[in-house]
Formats: structure tokens, C-alpha cells, sequence
């Protein structure tokens, strides 16, 4: 129907010494009812300069407030929530009451120390705790642990330790290339030029289904009527909004053979266009 894949969620069980133990553990503390407003500041703060998150309701943060099971561990600084997890306890065995896991749900940050600091305090649980339970759409998660094998002991092929699982959950639809560009006119594409003719098929939305054609001018966006490009780009819809968001780059469409390009000296611009510092980050329920 259009859909695109989004970012991957990846999980990682983790033992508690195999965190950073080296951040300020004394600014954390559990969340208090008048620390509503500044939960929601951070978060609004992190979601302004975070590509793919979207604003949150009081209501919303109320839902997981209302949850017993759920904790928070904010991290202050001057008065201010720079950070917090969310997260709750789960048996890990049904023979050994006193063997427990903790399910860190949602995790944001607003700075470094923020991060160690909250990891530092995760870390110390490791006399009560067996395994501690990640869901993180960062790719690169692993390289903060001393160990990030997941306990499994399961080898893929050669010496390739099973580190965390993946799944594919959030996707994205373009309902209309040409609104989606109108939209974009003060977004900077990278500073770069090129003027593109764009292919894009629709099998849902008929209206959607043709080509349009983008110049871009030091990085900005114009539509034109004006029959006049550099380069075509023939790809799905699917594939088309998977890129605009950032989930995926114009050079690995192209080599997987789902995007096509009729002049390959115009593939570096047309990727660098596209390509995004991040991939989507998105933490709404559906």
C-alpha cells in the first residue's frame, strides 16, 4: 500500500556490569509528580532537533504515568531534566522468584553526561538484577558496552557474536510527493544542486502516480513544470518515503536494483541530496 520501512528497533539484554560505570549516579533520582512539566520540556526539547519524533501530549506522558509497574529515572542538572528512562521490572524466571530483569521501555538523553549518568545508575543494580533490557532505535548502542552479547551464546556465521535482536515495526507514506516538497522549501538539502525528474509509481494513489520534477539550488527545493533535468530517478512510493525521511539511502536503492538512475555521474549528488544525519527516531504508539 505505499508504506516504506522505517528505522529498526533493536533490543539488547544486557548484564548490568557490562555498563558504563563512570557517570554522575548522585543527579539521578525517581520521578515526582511536580516533575511533570520538566519530563515534557525535556522531551519537547530532545523531539525539536531529534528527525522523526513527534510532540507529546500531557495526556500522552499522563498514560504512562497511570502505568504502576512503570518507573522513571530522571537526571537533573540545575533544576532541569536533561534525560530520563522509563522503565519497569519482569520476572526472568518462574522458579527463582528472586531473579528479575529490568524492561527499559523509553530512553532519552539530552547530553552525554545525561546518558552515563542514567546508565551508571542501571549499572548498579547488578546485585539485584539479572539482565537489563534495552529497546533502542540506535544502531551504534553496542559500542558503550564492555561486553554486548545478549547471553544467548549463539554464533552466526565464522565468530560473529549474537549481540541484540531487530525488528521492523514503524513505516512511512508519502500521500503526496508534491505537497511533501512544498512543505520541505525551507528545508536545506544539504547545499546541494541538481535538478532531478522523479518517477515515482503509485499503485494505491493514482493522482501520485507520474513523475515531477525538483531543482535543487544550493540546497533548496523548487518544483517546476519546466521539462529541464540532469537526471532521472525511477522508484516506488514505498521506497520514495522511506528515503525522504532519511530511513534509507539513494545509493543503497540503487544497489539493491528497487531505485534506478539514468545517469550514474549524477548518483553522489542525488545521494548527498537525500541523505540524512540520522535515521528517524520515532517513539509514538500506534
Amino acid at each position: 500500500m505505499g508504506f516504506g520501512f522505517g528505522t529498526k528497533m533493536n533490543q539488547y539484554s544486557i548484564k548490568p556490569k557490562n555498563l558504563p560505570k563512570d557517570g554522575l549516579k548522585d543527579r539521578v533520582s525517581f520521578f515526582r509528580d511536580e516533575e511533570k512539566q520538566l519530563l515534557l520540556d525535556c522531551y519537547a526539547r530532545i523531539a525539536e532537533r531529534t528527525n522523526g519524533m513527534v510532540d507529546r501530549s500531557e495526556a500522552e506522558l499522563n498514560n504512562t504515568l497511570i502505568v504502576p509497574q512503570n518507573k522513571i529515572a530522571v537526571y537533573k542538572r540545575d533544576g532541569k531534566v536533561e534525560g530520563y528512562a522509563v522503565f519497569m521490572f519482569k520476572k526472568a524466571s518462574q522458579d527463582n522468584a528472586m531473579k528479575n530483569d529490568i524492561i527499559v521501555k523509553e530512553f532519552l538523553y539530552e547530553n552525554t553526561e545525561a546518558l552515563r549518568a542514567i546508565l551508571t545508575f542501571f549499572s548498579t543494580q547488578e546485585d539485584q538484577i539479572n539482565s537489563i533490557v534495552f529497546n533502542t532505535l540506535d544502531e551504534d548502542f553496542h559500542h558503550m558496552l564492555v561486553d554486548p552479547r545478549n547471553g544467548t551464546d549463539n554464533i552466526l556465521t565464522s565468530v560473529y557474536h549474537e549481540s541484540n535482536l531487530q525488528g521492523v515495526g514503524v513505516m512511512y507514506r508519502v500521500t503526496d510527493p508534491r505537497l511533501a516538497f512544498e512543505a520541505l522549501k525551507e528545508h536545506n538539502f544539504n547545499g546541494q544542486s541538481c535538478r532531478l525528474k522523479l518517477h515515482i509509481n503509485d499503485t494505491l494513489i493514482k493522482e501520485n502516480n507520474g513523475s515531477i520534477i525538483v531543482h535543487f539550488r544550493g540546497g533548496k527545493a523548487e518544483l517546476t513544470d519546466v521539462d529541464e533535468f540532469e537526471a532521472e530517478i525511477y522508484l516506488d512510493i514505498a521506497d520514495f518515503s522511506s528515503l525522504l525521511v532519511g530511513a534509507v539511502s539513494l545509493k543503497s536503492l540503487i544497489k539493491y536494483g528497487i531505485a534506478r538512475i539514468s545517469d550514474n555521474k549524477y548518483t553522489e549528488v542525488a545521494d548527498n541530496i537525500f541523505r540524512m544525519p540520522e535515521k528517524p527516531i520515532c517513539l509514538a504508539l500506534f
